[in-house]
C-alpha cells in the first residue's frame, strides 16, 4: 500500500517511528521482513527529506530493525539501504555504530544453493557490503583496521576480499586517516605481492597501491607521497638488482603499480629504477635475464606516457643516449625475444613525445625498418617492427611523409634489388609481401594513404606479367585490402571515393582482362587465392 499510493511527509515519519518502536523485526519471518526492509528504503529514495529530517533517529532505528539480520535476500536490500542512509541522512553521531552493523558482515561466507534460480549470489553479496564499507570518509578509520586484520586471513576469498575493498575505499576514504596507516597497509600488501598464495591475490594487492598513490596524491599534496614512494622504494630496489632475480617480477610489480597512481610517483620511481636497470642490462650475459630487465623498462615508459607533458621534466632526460644504445643492441644480433622485448623498449621511446628529437628517430627507424624487411627474421619480429612503424607514423607524421614512405614506394617493384649493407655486402632480396605489409603499417593517414594507394595497385599490375608468383600477389593483394579497408574506415566519403577512383575501377579492369581473346596478362586473377583476396 506505502509503494502503490503516496504518502505524505509526515506519514512517512509516523510510519517509520512505528515500525521502530512496535515491529520486533527479527523475530518476523523472512518475508516479512523483507517487506519492512522494502518500506523503509522505499522511503530513503522516495521520500528523502523526510527522512533527513528524521535524522539520527532514522539511523537508529534501521540500525536496530537490521540488526542479527542473516537471509541474503534480505541482507542485499538492507545493505543497500545503509548506503542511501550514509549518502542523504546525518549519520556522524552514529557512524561506528553504522559501520559495526554491517562489518559483522566483512568477509561473507555463503554458498547460495544450486538449485533455486530467485536467491542472490555471493557475488551480488560481497559487492554490496563493499559499496557500503566504503561508501564515506567517516568509515576510514574503522575500516582500514578491520581490512588490515582480514589480510592477514588463510582463507583465501578473505583475502582477496580484503585487498579488493582497500582498493576500492581508497578513492573515498579520507587521505589524511590512509595516510596514517600507509606503514601496515604497505607492510601487508608487499607481503601478499612478495608471496602471492594466487594471481588474484597478487593483481588486487597491485591495485590497492595504485589506488592508495591516486588517494594521497588527490587529497595530501606531494609530500605524502614522497613519503609513501620512498617507502616503496626502500623494500623493492634492492630486488632489482638480486642475482638470481628471484624477486625481480614481484618487485618490478609493486613499483609500477605505484608509479601508475600520480605524476609524482611516476617520476620519482622512474628516475630511482631505469638507472638501476640500465647497469643491469649491460651487466648480464644471459639472454634471459636481459630480456626481464627490458620488460621491466618497457612498463616504466609505458607508465610514463600517462603523464608525459606534465609540467615536470621527464625523469628519462638524462639517460636518453643510454636508452637509444640499450635499444640498438637489443635489435641488433640478439635472439628473437630479446628482439621483440627491444622493440617494445622502442616504441615506448618513439611515442614519447618530445623525447627524442627527429634525427634519433630517424636513427631508430633505420634499425625497425631493417628488421621488418628481413626475411630472415622471424614473422613475429617482422609484425612487431610494423606495429613499431605505424605507431611513428602516427606520432611524427612529418618524418613518415617526408623521410620514410618515400624511399621505401621507389624500392617497392617486382625483382628488388640487393640490399648491401654499410660493409658492403650484399644482403637477401626484399620479399614484395615484406615491403607490402611495413607500407601498410606506415600509411596511417590520409594523405600518406594516397600516396601509397596508387603505388600497390601498379605493383599489381607488373605482377600480371607472370605466372609463378601466386603467393607473392595474395600477400599484395591483402596487404592492399587492408590498406583499402582502413582508407574507407579512416577518411570517410572522402577516403571512399579516393579509393572508388584509384583501385577500384583499375582492379575491375584487371580483372576481366584474363577472359580477353589472346590476352595472357590478368592470368594472375585467375588464380581462386588472389580473387578472394580482392573480394
Amino acid at each position: 500500500m506505502v509503494v502503490n499510493q503516496r504518502v505524505s511527509s509526515d506519514d512517512v515519519v509516523v510510519i517509520s517511528r512505528a515500525i521502530y518502536s512496535q515491529v520486533y523485526n527479527q523475530s518476523l519471518p523472512q518475508g516479512e521482513r523483507r517487506l519492512v526492509y522494502t518500506i523503509l528504503d522505499y522511503f530513503l529514495s522516495d521520500y528523502t527529506q523526510a527522512v533527513k529530517e528524521m535524522g539520527s533517529e532514522f539511523v537508529l532505528g534501521y540500525i536496530q530493525t537490521m540488526d542479527g539480520e542473516k537471509d541474503p535476500r534480505n541482507l542485499v536490500i538492507a545493505l543497500n539501504s545503509v548506503h542511501r542512509i550514509v549518502l542523504s541522512v546525518p549519520f556522524e553521531v552514529l557512524a561506528e555504530d553504522l559501520f559495526e552493523v554491517v562489518a559483522c558482515y566483512f568477509p561473507i561466507d555463503f554458498t547460495p544453493p544450486p538449485d533455486d534460480p530467485h536467491v542472490v549470489s555471493k557475488e551480488q553479496l560481497v559487492l554490496t557490503l563493499r559499496n557500503c564499507l566504503t561508501s564515506t570518509p567517516k568509515f576510514t578509520e574503522l575500516c582500514l583496521p578491520l581490512m588490515l586484520e582480514k589480510v592477514t586471513s588463510d582463507l583465501l576469498s578473505a583475502k582477496l576480499d580484503s585487498l579488493l575493498t582497500i582498493a576500492a575505499g581508497c578513492h573515498t576514504f579520507d587521505p589524511k586517516v590512509l595516510h596514517t596507516h600507509l606503514q601496515p597497509l604497505w607492510t601487508a600488501i608487499w607481503k601478499e605481492i612478495l608471496q602471492p598464495v594466487s594471481d588474484e591475490v597478487e593483481a588486487a594487492g597491485a591495485q590497492c597501491l595504485e589506488s592508495m598513490s591516486q588517494s594521497l596524491a588527490a587529497g595530501t599534496g606531494g609530500e605524502r607521497v614522497g613519503e609513501f614512494t620512498e617507502m616503496v622504494l626502500k623494500d623493492c630496489s634492492r630486488h632489482l638488482m638480486d642475482l638470481e632475480l628471484k624477486l625481480l617480477g614481484p618487485a618490478s610489480r609493486a613499483l609500477h603499480a605505484v608509479a601508475r597512481g600520480c605524476g609524482q610517483a611516476c617520476r620519482t620511481i622512474t628516475a630511482a629504477s631505469v638507472p638501476l636497470l640500465l647497469n643491469q642490462f649491460h651487466s648480464r650475459s644471459a639472454v634471459t635475464q636481459k630480456k626481464a630487465f627490458l620488460q621491466v623498462l618497457a612498463e616504466f615508459i609505458n607508465i610514463l606516457h600517462r603523464f608525459h607533458g606534465e609540467k615536470e621534466p621527464c625523469p628519462l632526460d638524462n639517460l636518453k643516449t643510454e636508452l637509444i644504445s640499450l635499444v640498438v643492441s637489443s635489435v641488433r644480433g640478439g635472439t628473437q625475444s630479446l628482439v621483440e622485448t627491444g622493440l617494445e623498449v622502442c616504441r615506448g621511446l618513439l611515442v614519447l613525445r618530445g623525447f627524442l628529437d627527429d634525427k634519433e628517430v630517424l636513427m631508430l627507424v633505420e634499425h625497425v625498418k631493417q628488421l621488418a624487411l628481413c626475411s630472415s627474421e622471424s614473422l613475429a619480429v617482422r609484425e612487431r617492427s610494423c606495429d613499431v612503424l605505424g605507431c611513428v607514423s602516427q606520432s611524427y607524421p612529418h618524418i613518415a611523409r617526408e623521410e620514410i614512405v618515400p624511399p621505401l614506394l621507389q624500392r617497392f617493384t617486382p625483382g628488388l634489388p640487393l640490399e648491401t649493407d654499410h660493409m658492403g655486402v650484399q644482403s637477401e632480396t626484399i620479399s614484395l609481401p615484406d615491403m607490402s605489409r611495413v607500407l601498410v603499417s606506415l600509411s596511417s593517414s590520409q594523405e600518406l594513404q594516397e600516396l601509397t594507394l596508387p603505388v600497390f595497385v601498379a605493383v599489381l599490375e607488373q605482377l600480371l606479367l607472370t605466372t609463378e608468383l601466386v603467393e607473392t600477389s595474395e600477400a599484395v593483394v591483402g596487404h592492399l585490402s587492408q590498406l583499402v579497408e582502413n582508407t574507407v574506415s579512416g577518411g570517410g566519403s572522402v577516403g571512399t571515393r579516393f579509393v572508388h577512383k584509384v583501385v577500384a575501377e583499375r582492379i575491375l579492369v584487371l580483372c576481366v582482362l584474363p577472359s580477353l581473346p589472346e590476352s595472357s596478362a590478368g592470368r594472375m586473377f585467375t588464380e581462386k587465392a588472389v580473387l578472394q583476396q580482392c573480394h
